[in-house]
């Protein structure tokens, strides 16, 4: 090969996140071996942080579409989509990647109409959690259009993959299963340090936490109502952390502040270290509503943290119930509750379920997963790289 494979990631934001996380990794990771990559993104709302700074000292160029947003808007749509032509044209990669609905969509029709091969990856679909039901038969359709673009369906999942070829989204042929992994020695290692100012503030009381975007989706109130109901049946024996931000901060703080978890509840923003705040966590609370296949729970089994969770997506590979996770229905706080109640009682229990969770998450090491995709990259030029 006389020089290296280019590929273009287009996402719609480069956030704190797992699509983000998992495209920095990517490019980390097999630069220099065969490839050369540039990710095309949207900006990133302030309250969800960015990934920029770690883009740039490792090296990887990330370009900006300053029109390519989540919110379908017809004219911003239309200068997305020249800013992403704009993009291929200059650099010509030999292959787009594309990443969330929006930018998935965009992204690989201006593949197709350059006649660049593409590849998109799922990480969760949009269309069954689009609220009212013209907006889910408008992303469908849109999914089912856009994947005449591309040559393979990238899950995260394999409940992913169910669900689009249910949807009559694409032909089996079409869809891999690529799960966005993690680095587990570099977690390990990471929470073996905890957070000293946590391991000060919670002193010798159980921390329970949870760690994501706040979000419907990842239902932060649930876990509000949950440690209120913590804190009534057992005062003054936890201590409770939120870590993460988005559009639904003020209001998580003010139904926080409403109830008597307050006093005992630390509130952070996105946190560059999450392994060190898993290293002094306790319990890591996960109440999703719907998911692909969460970093934040393989994160949580490679830092030790025994995890109470919703199976929801993906979720339903990694949380066994009473094996790897205790379990909960969606939106049922005294569930929750009931589930921590148990954990920190019952250390035998949580020493089990613990080192199951640490087994099984060596199956999703980033370095397998890279692999991986090098190979579907490889399988999708062919020999049209020389």
């Amino acid at each position: 090969m006389s020089r290296p494979i280019r590929v273009l990631h287009i996402i719609t934001r480069m956030n704190v996140g797992g699509a983000g996380g998992f495209v920095l990794d990517v490019c980390r990771l097999l630069t220099g071996k065969e490839f050369e990559f540039r990710v095309l993104s949207g900006p990133e709302p302030e309250c969800e942080g960015s990934l920029e700074p770690l883009c740039r000292a490792d090296g990887i160029e990330l370009l900006r579409s300053p029109d390519l947003s989540r919110t379908p808007h017809p004219s911003r749509d239309r200068a997305a989509g020249r800013q992403i032509a704009a993009v291929i044209d200059d650099w010509r990669p030999d292959l787009v990647h594309t990443h969330t609905a929006k930018a998935g969509f965009l992204g690989r029709r201006m593949a197709h109409k350059r006649r660049v091969p593409a590849v998109h990856h799922v990480h969760g679909w949009s269309f069954p959690h689009q609220r009212p039901a013209v907006a889910a038969f408008c992303y469908r359709h849109m999914e089912a259009r856009a994947v005449r673009w591309c040559e393979r369906l990238l899950t995260v999942c394999q409940s992913d993959t169910r669900l689009g070829l249910a949807a009559g989204i694409g032909r089996a042929e079409q869809y891999e299963c690529v799960p966005a992994g993690i680095d587990v020695a570099d977690v390990e290692a990471a929470a073996r340090e905890p957070d000293p100012a946590l391991l000060e503030w919670k002193r010798d009381r159980p921390l329970i936490a949870f760690v994501g975007r706040l979000s419907r989706q990842k239902d932060p109130f649930t876990f509000v109502e949950a440690i209120h109901t913590l804190e009534r049946c057992r005062p003054a024996a936890c201590r409770y952390l939120l870590v993460g931000d988005g559009p639904l901060a003020r209001e998580v703080e003010g139904r926080l502040a409403a109830g008597p978890a307050a006093a005992a509840t630390r509130r952070e923003g996105f946190r560059a270290d999450v392994a060190a705040v898993l290293g002094a966590v306790d319990v890591l609370v996960h109440p999703s509503r719907h998911e692909g296949l969460p970093r934040m729970l393989l994160e949580g089994f490679a830092a030790g943290v025994p995890v109470v969770g919703t199976t929801v997506g993906g979720c339903e590979e990694l949380l066994v119930d009473g094996v790897t996770s205790l379990n909960v229905p969606v939106e049922d706080p005294p569930a929750i509750a009931d589930a921590v109640e148990r954990l920190i009682s019952h250390q035998d229990e949580r020493h089990r379920i613990v080192a199951a969770a640490r087994q099984l998450v060596t199956r999703y090491g980033i370095e397998a997963c890279t692999e991986r995709l090098a190979e579907v990259y490889h399988r999708v030029l062919g020999g049209r790289i020389s």
